[in-house]
């Protein structure tokens, strides 16, 4: 018959249980170290689709322009008042164009920085998922492990009794480290998972904004229609990047814009002569 010494046993499981919390830290240290074993950050589309916006939004400008030159150059005579009229909503269109152009510019620089952020930020929270699903399968073996720290096959007595008695807290302690450690990987999946959503959002957001303004027929010559669509698509999506990335675009600035489009839309003739 082959005794155990329990002292001994004692120890072995003591140190099974060293190595396995090791084990744990090796795990997140060696991710760590790799620099985002989650993999590679995420490729968002929001500049590249913004970037398509831009070349929307400048094509609409075009298309009032070339409208408006059309129709002027189809008219016999043209009077000092239309003249004037015309050379005004050519201005205003500009002003207008230069507005849209400009809001196109921040919304530009807040995707790249959002880009910038959001990408590492996710593959970081990929990485840390990994870590503690690792970790939380190590705890596991923790707690089973601790559990057996209870009752030393071939120990009894008083410090048989006390050991257990501390092996209980232990266990206590080790099962509430695991619980917690079950709700870790999924809330950091979703913290990932929503910082991936919101770009999403940004990216088909735009994306609507965009095949808004191609839609638009030029209307009246010099109403710059298609540049004032752009206008509007372009003051509600710097809303919606207010709400998705945070931040507040002042009422004061929507008014400037607003003056503009409303000044715009006051200088030229409707209809316009001759038709």
């Amino acid at each position: 018959m082959v005794t155990v010494d329990p002292i001994s046993a004692a120890v072995d499981l003591a140190k099974q249980i060293v190595a396995k919390i090791h084990k744990a830290m090796e795990t997140a240290a060696k991710a760590a170290a790799q620099g985002g074993g989650g993999g590679a950050a995420p490729q968002f589309q929001a500049v590249s689709s913004h970037d398509t916006l831009r070349a929307a939004v400048i094509a609409a400008h075009e298309k009032d322009s070339q409208h408006l030159d059309n129709a002027t150059k189809v008219l016999t005579t043209i009077s000092p008042a239309l003249r004037v009229a015309i050379a005004a909503a050519q201005f205003a269109g500009k002003v207008l164009q230069d507005k849209n152009l400009e809001l196109l510019d921040e919304q530009r620089a807040r995707l790249v920085e959002a880009e910038a952020v959001a990408g590492p930020a996710v593959a970081d929270l990929r990485t840390k998922e990994q870590v503690w699903e690792a970790q939380q399968a190590a705890l596991r073996e923790v707690a089973q492990l601790t559990a057996k720290l209870q009752s030393i096959p071939g120990w009894e007595g008083m410090a048989s009794s006390g050991y257990g008695g501390a092996a209980t807290g232990q266990i206590t302690a080790v099962t509430q480290l695991v619980a917690g450690s079950l709700r870790m990987p999924s809330s950091i999946r979703e913290v990932a998972n929503l910082n991936e959503a919101i770009m999403s959002n940004i990216s088909r957001a735009i994306g609507r904004q965009q095949r808004q303004i191609t839609k638009v027929n030029p209307g009246v010559p010099g109403s710059f229609a298609c540049t004032h669509a752009a206008t509007t698509a372009l003051t509600g999506l710097t809303l919606r990047l207010d709400a998705e990335l945070g931040g507040e675009t002042t009422q004061a600035k929507l008014d400037e814009v607003q003056g503009l489009v409303d000044a715009s839309r006051s200088m030229i003739p409707d209809p316009w002569p001759g038709s």
